[in-house]
């Protein structure tokens, strides 16, 4: 976010997030990417699945305008994708997302 919260003194040492070795289930139910910090994202991701699965929770909420810089979930739904995403995690680009329902299917 681009608000004075983000950009505070504290900002980057309020949450960190590690890769694990181990996770804790192999396959994610979707995966969360910064789009701020990967601007090419979107790209990227109709590169590798041309009808692709995603949310930008911005766009419901008070930062509009912060859409195409913020959050995106994005859910797998080729293998060339899932690929994609997985070789991100180690670097610190994606974090996979654990749980039971995929994106469109929580509301």
């Amino acid at each position: 976010m681009k608000d004075s919260t983000a950009r505070g003194e504290y900002a980057h040492i309020t949450t960190s997030f590690y890769h694990h070795v181990n996770p804790p289930n192999a396959s994610a139910c979707g995966y969360l990417v910064d789009q701020a910090k990967n601007p090419d994202v979107l790209r990227l991701l109709f590169e590798h699945d041309p009808v692709p699965v995603y949310d930008v929770p911005y766009i419901h909420s008070e930062y509009q305008e912060q859409t195409y810089d913020g959050p995106l979930i994005i859910q797998s739904t080729t293998a060339q994708s899932e690929g994609w995403l997985h070789s991100w995690m180690p670097e610190g680009k994606a974090l996979a997302l654990q749980g039971k329902e995929p994106i469109g299917q929580t509301h």
